[in-house]
Protein backbone atom coordinates (compact mmCIF):
# COMPACT_ATOMS: atom_id res chain seq x y z
CA UNK A 1 0.00 0.00 0.00
CA UNK A 2 1.11 3.71 -1.16
CA UNK A 3 0.69 5.82 2.15
CA UNK A 4 0.42 9.41 1.66
CA UNK A 5 0.38 12.60 3.59
CA UNK A 6 -1.60 15.47 3.31
CA UNK A 7 -0.12 18.70 5.36
CA UNK A 8 -2.09 21.55 6.26
CA UNK A 9 -0.58 24.12 3.52
CA UNK A 10 -1.31 21.50 0.81
CA UNK A 11 -1.63 23.78 -2.23
CA UNK A 12 -4.56 23.10 -4.50
CA UNK A 13 -4.25 24.36 -8.34
CA UNK A 14 -7.48 24.92 -10.78
CA UNK A 15 -6.70 23.74 -14.31
CA UNK A 16 -8.41 23.93 -17.65
CA UNK A 17 -8.47 20.66 -19.24
CA UNK A 18 -8.77 20.81 -23.65
CA UNK A 19 -12.58 21.40 -23.87
CA UNK A 20 -12.16 24.41 -21.02
CA UNK A 21 -13.36 22.62 -18.40
CA UNK A 22 -11.83 23.02 -14.76
CA UNK A 23 -10.62 20.27 -12.79
CA UNK A 24 -8.27 20.87 -9.93
CA UNK A 25 -4.83 19.09 -8.34
CA UNK A 26 -3.60 18.66 -4.76
CA UNK A 27 0.30 18.58 -3.53
CA UNK A 28 0.32 15.60 -1.38
CA UNK A 29 3.00 14.01 -0.44
CA UNK A 30 3.78 10.07 -0.91
CA UNK A 31 5.91 7.37 1.13
CA UNK A 32 7.50 5.26 -2.05
CA UNK A 33 9.79 2.36 -1.47
CA UNK A 34 12.77 1.51 -2.96
CA UNK A 35 13.45 -1.93 -5.77
CA UNK A 36 14.30 -3.59 -2.67
CA UNK A 37 11.37 -2.98 -0.75
CA UNK A 38 12.78 -0.27 2.00
CA UNK A 39 11.05 3.01 1.93
CA UNK A 40 12.67 5.67 0.68
CA UNK A 41 14.45 8.47 3.30
CA UNK A 42 12.01 11.09 2.10
CA UNK A 43 8.36 11.43 0.95
CA UNK A 44 7.88 12.56 -2.56
CA UNK A 45 5.78 15.58 -3.47
CA UNK A 46 2.73 14.43 -5.87
CA UNK A 47 -0.17 15.90 -7.57
CA UNK A 48 -3.25 14.15 -7.41
CA UNK A 49 -6.52 15.25 -9.42
CA UNK A 50 -9.35 16.08 -6.98
CA UNK A 51 -12.91 14.20 -6.57
CA UNK A 52 -15.59 16.70 -7.25
CA UNK A 53 -18.81 16.63 -4.97
CA UNK A 54 -22.78 16.94 -7.25
CA UNK A 55 -22.19 20.46 -7.85
CA UNK A 56 -18.84 20.09 -9.39
CA UNK A 57 -16.92 21.84 -6.53
CA UNK A 58 -13.24 19.90 -5.61
CA UNK A 59 -13.46 17.97 -2.78
CA UNK A 60 -10.33 19.37 -0.67
CA UNK A 61 -8.54 16.20 1.09
CA UNK A 62 -8.06 17.55 4.85
CA UNK A 63 -4.61 17.05 6.59
CA UNK A 64 -4.12 13.98 7.37
CA UNK A 65 -2.45 10.04 6.76
CA UNK A 66 -3.96 8.29 3.49
CA UNK A 67 -3.33 5.44 1.75
CA UNK A 68 -3.55 4.76 -2.06
CA UNK A 69 -6.90 3.19 -2.97
CA UNK A 70 -6.89 -0.25 -4.68
CA UNK A 71 -9.19 1.01 -7.27
CA UNK A 72 -6.73 3.38 -8.54
CA UNK A 73 -5.00 0.30 -10.23
CA UNK A 74 -6.78 -1.62 -12.95
CA UNK A 75 -5.84 -3.72 -15.77
CA UNK A 76 -6.27 -2.40 -19.40
CA UNK A 77 -7.85 -4.07 -22.54
CA UNK A 78 -4.06 -5.65 -23.12
CA UNK A 79 -3.96 -7.07 -19.84
CA UNK A 80 -1.48 -5.14 -18.59
CA UNK A 81 -1.72 -2.54 -15.17
CA UNK A 82 -2.45 0.84 -15.48
CA UNK A 83 -3.24 3.65 -13.08
CA UNK A 84 -6.56 5.10 -12.93
CA UNK A 85 -8.33 7.83 -10.92
CA UNK A 86 -5.72 8.42 -7.38
CA UNK A 87 -8.51 8.17 -5.19
CA UNK A 88 -7.11 8.46 -1.76
CA UNK A 89 -8.30 6.47 1.46
CA UNK A 90 -7.80 8.52 4.96
CA UNK A 91 -6.11 6.21 7.56
CA UNK A 92 -7.56 5.23 10.69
Amino acid sequence: MINVEVYKDSLVDERKNKNGGLYYLQTVWAHLVNQDGSQKAHPVEVKVILPKDQVQKPIVYMEGRYQLSPTAIGVNQYGSFEFKFPQLIACK
